[in-house]
């Protein structure tokens, strides 16, 4: 069956997506850019990588410190690695190489913002590069295949959900081992833990993120296979039917009862976490 014809689970959004995280390759799978030989990079003393990830899988920094430590006591060359900022990681590589000066390494999203690179000729192919066993088994998936090449290995993966503050429900009533599992349940928990004043669902917008996040959980539910997507964006299929636009009516529900952070516009993705992470927000 056709990969985009397959039924749709949310189990197969994941994989398809893995988190939608990535990097271009790390440790033994470091890529070169597009045009480089790797006999040039045999030769190199050291490597420039650019990479993105602690701001969100907290911690991640000392096992990228380590790993770099390792390819260094193997090959003898050494890596630079740059902690890249949320807005920059990919814009700036793509200007980099425009100008024909981008790092030997990078961090790229899992297929959103990285085969657009890939188009313009900016990323390597890692096959050659990369042993056939890692490119199978590091997560991918085949939003990182262009025309039959791998161009990117995976970093780590993150499951979209809805975390929530056990002690929060619990005070506020609701059974911390049992989570709303209906819309309807949904809405009730939320206004009882508004009533105890907390905030239900804690999130910022002002960098576009969250939105994608939201896409992820809601519109998939209502998609019969990933082709549902590609022909809702082209316009085979119409956003105007309910089943398409049924998860903005859900958030709009939302936001007009007061469940979602007045300053919401004012923060962005991680700064909204945190409303979670500091006990302001019981779910996010």
């Amino acid at each position: 069956m056709d990969e985009l014809s397959r039924p749709l689970s949310r189990r197969r959004l994941l994989q398809l997506t893995a988190g939608g995280l990535g990097a271009a390759a790390l440790g033994p799978a470091l890529a070169a850019r597009a045009g480089t030989s790797t006999a040039a990079y045999a030769q190199a003393a050291t490597l420039k990588m650019w990479w993105w990830g602690q701001q969100e899988a907290v911690g991640i920094q000392k096992w990228v410190d380590d790993t770099l430590k390792k390819f260094k006591a193997k090959t003898g060359n050494s890596v630079q690695a740059t902690l890249m900022g949320t807005d920059n990681v990919i814009p700036q590589f793509t200007n980099a190489a425009a100008a024909g000066h981008p790092p030997d390494v990078q961090f790229l999203f899992n297929g959103i913002y990285h085969m657009e690179n890939v188009w313009l000729g900016y990323v390597n192919q890692l096959d050659g590069l990369v042993s056939p066993s890692v490119l199978k088994n590091s997560g991918a998936t085949q939003l990182s295949v262009y025309k039959g090449k791998h161009y990117r290995v995976g970093f780590y993966t993150v499951g979209f959900g809805i975390a929530y503050n056990k002690s929060h429900f619990k005070k506020a009533g609701l059974d911390p081992n049992n989570p709303p599992k209906t819309w309807a349940q949904f809405i009730s928990a939320c206004t009882k833990l508004k009533a105890k004043g907390y905030i239900p669902i804690g999130g910022g917008v002002k960098d576009g993120f969250l939105g994608e996040w939201y896409l992820v959980n809601s519109l998939t539910q209502n998609l019969d296979s990933p082709a549902d997507a590609l022909n809702l964006f082209i316009g085979n299929l119409d956003w105007r039917k309910p089943r398409y636009h049924e998860h903005w009516v859900r958030l709009e529900e939302l936001k007009k009862k007061g469940f979602i952070n007045t300053d919401a516009t004012s923060l962005q993705l991680y700064q909204g976490i945190q409303l979670f992470d500091t006990g302001k927000a019981s779910m996010c």
